[in-house]
């Protein structure tokens, strides 16, 4: 019976990670309006494969006005949580995790409550598995 309400809890938590198909919509053409502005760098970048940015920048700044140089991690939008998702944090930390995710994403709403819903869980599961414990006892 554990194994039945532990698999169904998960089953449940893992479902709230696949709700929304927004994430992998695009408009064709915006992308392709945005990416226009780098063809003259392309090209430059194609006849040149060993010049390196600064010598790009040196020579024709023109080029690279409408570009950001500035190093980024496609992993850090700047709010997200390290090594794993907020609801994870919540989950195995429980409420210091939640804590921990609140001040963090500086009161980030969205995070903030998937935090929560990991440290419900995750109370629910404990929770549930020391009802037992004690109704199998008896």
């Amino acid at each position: 019976m554990k194994k039945i309400i532990f698999a169904a809890l998960m089953f449940c938590g893992f479902s709230t990670f696949a709700n929304s198909t927004d994430n992998f919509t695009y408009n064709e053409q915006e992308v392709n309006q945005t990416f226009s502005a780098l063809k003259p760098l392309e090209k430059v970048v194609d006849k040149n494969p060993n010049l390196k940015a600064e010598d790009i920048v040196a020579a024709q700044p023109n080029l690279v006005d409408n570009v950001d140089l500035a190093p980024t991690n496609a992993l850090d939008n700047g709010r997200s949580m390290p090594l794993v998702s907020p609801f994870w944090w919540g989950c195995c930390l429980g409420v210091i995790g939640l804590l921990f995710v609140y001040l963090r994403t500086d009161n980030d709403r969205i995070q903030t409550k998937s935090a929560f819903w990991g440290c419900l869980i995750s109370t629910i599961l404990v929770g549930t598995g020391g009802i037992l414990k004690v109704w199998t006892w008896f």
